[in-house]
């Protein structure tokens, strides 16, 4: 199973407190130095117990270390060419600025929407009707 799933299990199962146990014990934190491919889905579910923790705490310290670390994460997959990869940041941000109550802020410019293969199922997402990250992703939409 990749690593980081059960945790991801565990999120969707709304059990925040099991998913923070495994970040801490994780070995991983937002402050790496080397954020490696080989790791990354571990940095992305740390990303998102940061997220579920920033639900309960939007002005605590979970939701900045969670953008901080899905800003490198990007950084890292738009230099890679992983547009597909890209895009999940991209989104994963969005929801984190929505739970922080930043609306109005705007995410990175980013080539990810318009260069993703699988554009078309992308756009269909972005533009899912209910969804908390509509205001980011019609902004992204423009720029695709």
């Amino acid at each position: 199973m990749a690593a980081g799933m059960p945790t991801r299990i565990l999120l969707s199962q709304g059990d925040v407190a099991g998913a923070i146990r495994w970040a801490e014990a994780s070995g991983v934190s937002s402050s790496d130095i080397d954020l490696s491919y080989p790791r990354e889905r571990e940095y992305l579910t740390l990303a998102r117990v940061r997220i579920a923790r920033g639900r309960a705490d939007p002005a605590g310290p979970s939701l900045p270390a969670a953008l901080h670390l899905l800003a490198r994460l990007l950084e890292n997959a738009e230099a890679q060419g992983r547009m597909g990869h890209a895009l999940e940041r991209l989104i994963l941000q969005a929801l984190a600025l929505h739970i922080k109550g930043e609306r109005e802020r705007r995410l990175p410019r980013s080539n990810a929407p318009s260069r993703s293969r699988n554009h078309k199922a992308t756009r269909a997402f972005l533009l899912m009707k209910g969804c908390p990250c509509k205001p980011y992703c019609d902004r992204l939409r423009r720029v695709a």
